[in-house]
């Protein structure tokens, strides 16, 4: 009497095990190296997405819309003087009105070479131009935010490898 043998054996598993086991050695820190870019990637559109909200916000009310990095992220407030505080000063005073209060999440470090760490938009052409750096602290990413003088920001990748005098 012969009998059918179905299903696979001990040694068809072990081998296929092995294979899986191999490929996940391998393709486990090339998928938590995207992960970390796509998060650092959504960090950098925020930065972005913000310093363009504190334009518009600026052309729409006609006014002082300052952006001012923070020890651990960043503050965007319209600077009209509001609540007894001093239209223009640059320093969110009485009841001005606060756009944005962001903090970054651990991980990532925001510099700039702004003077005293702050720019402003108004309805009016010509402002403060520099750069607002954000990078990871693992080193891994690195990225510039550009404001010019006429408000134009774009965001510019850095090779950190070819950058070693960059502010940190």
């Amino acid at each position: 009497m012969e009998y059918e043998q179905n299903g696979f054996t001990l040694v068809e598993c072990l081998v296929c095990l092995a294979v899986i086991s191999v490929l996940a050695t391998f393709g486990y820190p090339s998928i938590i190296a995207s992960q970390d870019r796509l998060w650092f990637r959504s960090e950098l559109a925020t930065l972005v997405s913000s310093l363009q909200q504190a334009k518009m916000s600026a052309i729409k009310a006609n006014s002082f819309v300052v952006f001012q990095v923070k020890e651990k992220g960043y503050l965007v407030f319209v600077d009209n003087g509001a609540g007894g505080g001093i239209m223009g000063d640059w320093k969110k005073q009485g009841k001005e009105r606060v756009l944005i209060d962001y903090d970054l999440p651990a991980g990532l470090n925001l510099t700039t070479n702004l003077k005293l760490g702050r720019t402003r938009f108004s309805g009016q052409p010509g402002m403060k131009a520099g750069t607002v750096f954000l990078r990871s602290t693992s080193g891994t990413e690195a990225h510039d935010v550009v404001i010019n003088t006429v408000g134009r920001i774009r965001s510019m990748k850095m090779v950190l490898k070819y950058c070693p005098t960059l502010p940190q």
